[in-house]
């Protein structure tokens, strides 16, 4: 049980007065206490000023007699330090229940539940009321039904102007709301809060109204449901942490909302099409158009005598996210989706990772840059060419070579080479592919594949092992497709393999009595060969006659 100077220590003195009129008139309306081993946790609804029903949940440490946690939905809690009215007459009426539970007679007036293997306890004779849920939902239907009525003056004319703030890397934005004049948001945590419990709220002389959705004018709207989803997303990173040792979870006023990432696309992605005031980096108070083109981008590009010159507009970014580049320049915050910059993607971020404006290519390396880069280049960045005419640089063609040999009985082996000029490489390495013609290589590696079983890493040659009919097939058609693409080296270990055609043969095969015959009538080739050929099948078919 707590004490009641253990919650006159927790809150002011206002607060204390207040919360235990509330008790002693009965304006805790409804309280469930639950028993979790060393903790009884407690679910209320309370009864505030006007038309307010607000929910207070506490938890208490049974064994130690303290209060270990404690929230309460009205603004003064999400304000102010220490507990708020409601959460103190939750408090006191905890201390009764805890009397009357232990003096009670459980015989006459308590009936347990067992359920599950859960005991679950019932006071008999407590006055029922709606659960606090349904009856927050009902009541906010009845006021959302009656403002046109009421509150014509007001009622979807209240306008949310927001201003923000980017520094080069961090972006803030904060709101003002009114109707005529407008007002300064102070704190988007008690907005939210307004909204939820539908609070008649007053920022100044000529501004109070019923905080609903509807309250605001339609292209408000959005705007308002946003400040909300943030308040949600974020209160758990502006809420302090204890209050005289005690878990209170007081909020900070937020006036200045951070947005990065997906929360700053969203937020500009709600302005698109309108205009957004506000400052970046060298301006104040400037008037931003809010856009999905993609940036103007501008390359120019210079030739110099070791090779080009790249000099690159870059822009300020503030955020990047898996689906959106988010870029300001020239008075227009520009939103890109990145799978339209997929093409140019590897390029931009190597652009990013470069001090300065200017980047620097070598002849060797220029070729390259005009066969892979250039093409997709220009159709993002306009470029403009200076003493550079990408139609001189064409890739150097590249010259294969391959050396075959026969190292050894029923092996073949195909080393092969690609010149660029006077710089030569294996086929099989990735050395400086920047100059190499990476998609002719892969052809021609293909044709090697084609009439090859393995490969050897140490000499970096293709292989073809104890397989007769690929050996057949590679020295017959193999070596004809790689002098098609390249020069071809033959050993004279190669050279000594005999390649014969194969002959034209007729098999007849008949049944005489126990024993079949098999006749043969060959081409194109003599009886010792054919005797040489029957002989190998000797063991399997039995003796043959020729």
């Amino acid at each position: 049980m707590i004490s009641k100077t253990q919650i006159r220590y927790m809150a002011n003195s206002s607060s204390y007065s207040k919360g235990a009129e509330l008790y002693a008139t009965g304006k805790v309306l409804d309280m469930d206490v639950k028993n979790m081993g060393a903790f009884d946790e407690i679910v209320a609804s309370v009864k505030g000023s006007g038309r307010n029903i607000y929910e207070v949940d506490v938890s208490i440490d049974t064994e130690n007699d303290e209060v270990d946690t404690c929230y309460c939905e009205c603004r003064a809690y999400a304000e102010y330090g220490g507990l708020c009215k409601h959460c103190v007459a939750v408090l006191l009426q905890y201390n009764d229940y805890g009397n009357d539970m232990d003096s009670y007679d459980y015989g006459q007036s308590v009936e347990k539940i067992v359920k599950g293997g859960l005991t679950h306890t019932i006071r008999k004779g407590v006055q029922m009321h709606t659960t606090p849920e349904l009856a927050s939902l009902l009541q906010k239907q009845a006021v959302a039904k009656s403002l046109p009525l009421i509150q014509g003056s007001t009622y979807g004319k209240v306008r949310l102007e927001p201003y923000f703030n980017f520094d080069g890397r961090t972006f803030t934005v904060e709101f003002k709301i009114g109707i005529n004049k407008m007002y300064v948001l102070k704190d988007a945590f008690s907005f939210d809060v307004h909204i939820a419990n539908q609070d008649d709220y007053k920022y100044g002389k000529n501004l109070q109204f019923v905080h609903t959705i509807e309250s605001f004018a339609e292209e408000s709207r959005p705007l308002a449901k946003f400040i909300c989803k943030w308040a949600d997303n974020n209160r758990q990173f502006h809420r302090s942490s204890s209050y005289y040792g005690y878990y209170m979870g007081t909020l900070e006023k937020v006036r200045h909302l951070e947005l990065s990432g997906n929360e700053l696309a969203e937020f500009l992605l709600l302005m698109e099409g309108k205009t957004l005031q506000g400052e970046s980096i060298g301006t104040r108070n400037t008037t931003w158009e809010i856009t999905r083109e993609h940036l103007p981008r501008k390359m120019t590009i210079t030739g110099a005598k070791q090779g080009i010159e790249l000099k690159v507009s870059k822009f300020t970014c503030a955020a990047n996210t898996e689906q959106y580049k988010i870029c300001f320049y020239d008075k227009k915050i520009y939103i890109e989706n990145v799978e339209e910059l997929l093409p140019v993607k590897d390029f931009l971020d190597s652009l990013s990772l470069i001090p300065g404006e200017k980047a620097f290519i070598e002849n060797k390396d220029v070729p390259a840059f005009c066969q892979e880069l250039l093409p997709v280049i220009q159709k993002f960045f306009k470029c403009r060419m200076v003493e550079f005419h990408p139609e001189n640089y064409g890739m150097v063609k590249p010259e294969f070579r391959f050396y075959l040999d026969a190292p050894q009985e029923n092996m073949v082996t195909c080393k092969a080479t690609v010149k660029y000029g006077d710089r030569e490489f294996s086929l099989y390495t990735t050395d400086d592919i920047a100059a190499r013609d990476m998609n002719r290589e892969t052809v021609v590696r293909n044709v090697i594949h084609k009439y090859s079983n393995a490969f050897n890493p140490f000499e970096q040659c293709a292989v073809i092992a104890d397989d007769e009919e690929m050996e057949y097939e590679f020295l017959t058609e193999g070596i004809q497709a790689l002098q098609a693409v390249g020069e071809v080296f033959i050993s004279d270990a190669l050279r000594r393999i005999e390649v014969r055609n194969s002959p034209k043969v007729t098999v007849g095969v008949s049944l005489s009595g126990n024993l079949l015959e098999l006749s043969m009538t060959a081409g194109d080739i003599s009886k010792e060969e054919l005797i040489d050929i029957l002989s190998r099948y000797n063991k399997k078919i039995g003796r043959a006659h020729v």
